[in-house]
Order: structure tokens, then sequence, then C-alpha cells
């Protein structure tokens, strides 16, 4: 039988998908008849979830931060320039 320390080494492939069938069987079996066991994995997997929906969300921006730019970008453009560049300048001789 899987011990639990062997569950815990195996909880990402088995999450990931990427065990045999006889370690699959192996882990459902113990978790079948260990609570701590069980209790880890639902644990396990909830962090999980929890730091993919933190990574998506980091990974669009706002409303309100696309609102910035946008609004940033509009006074840049309605701004005269109030004169050229020294490299610009040197370009131009």
């Amino acid at each position: 039988m899987l011990s639990c320390q062997n569950l815990v080494h195996q909880a990402s492939d088995f999450t990931d998908k990427n065990l045999s069938r006889r370690q699959i069987f192996s882990m459902k079996m113990h978790l079948l008849m260990c609570a701590h066991c069980r209790r880890f994995m639902k644990h396990f997997q909830t962090t999980i979830k929890v730091a993919a929906d933190i990574a998506q969300q980091q990974e669009k921006p706002s409303l309100v931060e696309i609102n910035k730019v946008v609004d940033a970008t509009e006074k840049l453009k309605q701004k005269p320039a109030t004169g050229k560049s020294q490299a610009y300048q040197q370009s131009e001789l």
C-alpha cells in the first residue's frame, strides 16, 4: 500500500494526471482509507486553483488601468511639442 509520504511526493503528478494506471489506483485506494491525505489533497488542489486564479488576474489589466493609459496617451497627443531633443537635432545635421 502507498504510504502517506509517497502520496505527498506524487500529489503534483496525480493532479496533473501524469501517473500510470497502477499509481492512480494506489493513490485512490490510499485516499479512500486515509482522511489526513484526503484533507491534504483537498488543500493542495485548492492552493493550485487559487494560485492559478491569482496569476490569471494579474495578467489582465483592469478597466481602470486601461483607462489611465488611454487618458495619458490622449494627454500626450494634445500636448504641444516644447522643442526637439539634442539627439534629434544632431541627427538632422
